[in-house]
């Protein structure tokens, strides 16, 4: 089910700058998510955070994170360790998207608005009859 919670387990980071990382999770269940989807980092006190993958498996997904300075959940990812876990929730989709509905896409983005265009692109690209 979707919005179940589930257990994911840190399976590496890769530090893209001196305040963003990408972090790979190991999944109980694959996401099945579709393009403009998000996952929700969820904590002990059910606080919830929308985190769009930019990479994913049947084995696990990828997000990046830009971490804030006493930011709520930027601290939790910073002191994550590889091996350690979050829950997260999801996918949820954020907006619908059906091939060829539009003739022509653009796309202004820029910070966390990028992952969400990111995933419309592969999907798009990887769809032979979206034209």
């Amino acid at each position: 089910k979707q919005d179940a919670l589930m257990t994911c387990r840190l399976e590496s980071v890769t530090d893209l700058s001196r305040d963003t990382a990408r972090y790979r999770f190991a999944t109980p269940r694959p996401l099945n998510s579709t393009p403009m989807a998000h996952v929700l980092a969820v904590d002990e006190g059910n606080i919830l955070r929308p985190y769009t993958p930019v990479a994913e498996s049947d084995t696990g997904f990828e997000i990046v994170v830009r971490r804030y300075a006493g930011g709520y959940f930027s601290d939790k990812f910073e002191n994550l360790k590889v091996g350690e876990a979050l829950t997260f929730k999801g996918p949820e989709p954020t907006l619908p998207y059906a091939p060829n509905a539009f003739d022509c896409v653009a796309f202004v983005c820029g910070g966390t608005g990028a992952a969400p265009a990111v995933q419309l692109l592969r999907a798009a690209l990887a769809d032979k009859e979206d034209t």
